[in-house]
């Protein structure tokens, strides 16, 4: 998405030396987190995603598309540093925001790391609902990419579950 990382906040640096508005200072925070997370700068992505949000908390609307955009990138760095609780209400809201936005791609990624922290909490149950509900939306999507990602994710939950036929024929 940026590129190489370390280059990516060198060029966030130079395009926040020009006069930006508001949502574009939030959306440079939000991209600037993103590629701290992607160094493993997990307290810096964190701390970038909540300058975003605040900077857009003063300028945009509270439905503007780029909170949910927030909330998914700060749950992705959140669920990263151990902080589950707090990222699956981060990604509970960008689920429900994307949908409401109707863009299915990224609610089914939000789904998806609902899933992921489940899992990761031993919550089987909860993550193969989560998958599912993914899963359905790639198949819809024709996304076969997202859809393998998903599988392999199901037929770990089938696996911890003993279901190991099950998990076999869905690896």
């Amino acid at each position: 998405k940026f590129g190489q990382r370390q280059e990516c906040l060198t060029r966030l640096e130079r395009i926040e030396e020009h006069n930006l508005e508001s949502a574009q200072r939030a959306r440079a925070e939000l991209y600037r987190g993103v590629a701290f997370r992607d160094l493993g700068r997990m307290s810096d992505a964190i701390e970038a995603c909540r300058r975003a949000r605040q900077t857009a908390l003063e300028a945009l609307d509270e439905e503007h598309p780029l909170f949910a955009e927030i909330d998914l990138e700060e749950g992705v760095a959140i669920a990263r540093s151990g902080q589950f609780e707090a990222a699956l209400t981060r990604f509970e809201s960008s689920a429900a925001a994307f949908d409401r936005l109707h863009d299915y791609h990224r609610a089914a990624e939000s789904r998806d790391c609902l899933g992921n922290v489940f899992y990761l909490r031993g919550q089987l149950a909860a993550a193969m609902s989560e998958y599912t509900n993914a899963q359905r939306s790639w198949r819809q999507l024709a996304d076969p990419q997202a859809q393998i990602a998903t599988m392999n994710s199901m037929g770990s939950v089938q696996h911890m579950l003993g279901e190991l036929d099950t998990a076999r024929d869905t690896f």
